[in-house]
């Protein structure tokens, strides 16, 4: 008596195809998705250092020009022949 194993065998090798085929999909829905999120990631990052960086540039001119209106009045200080600008409560003399 032979037994005859091939065409249940033939049954699971082709239902492990359809899962692997699945999977593999699956796997590549999920792959495209991520993509896609990493590149919505870069792009709000990218917005949100530039939006730190412009902020800090406008806080850096600030404090130059009022750095400069410092110098100014130093120098003015100079010119006027003034050699102490700051008291010891200091304000300006």
């Amino acid at each position: 008596m032979q037994v005859h194993w091939e065409v249940p065998l033939l049954k699971v090798n082709y239902e492990a195809e359809v899962a692997q085929q699945q999977a593999c999909d699956k796997f590549e829905q999920m792959s495209d998705k991520a993509k896609e999120e990493l590149m919505d990631f870069k792009t709000r990052r990218v917005a949100a250092f530039r939006k730190n960086l412009i902020d800090t540039c406008r806080v850096g001119i600030e404090a130059c020009k009022g750095a400069g209106a410092v110098v100014q009045e130093l120098s003015g200080c100079a010119q006027r022949g003034v050699t102490k600008v700051w008291t010891d409560d200091n304000s300006a003399s």
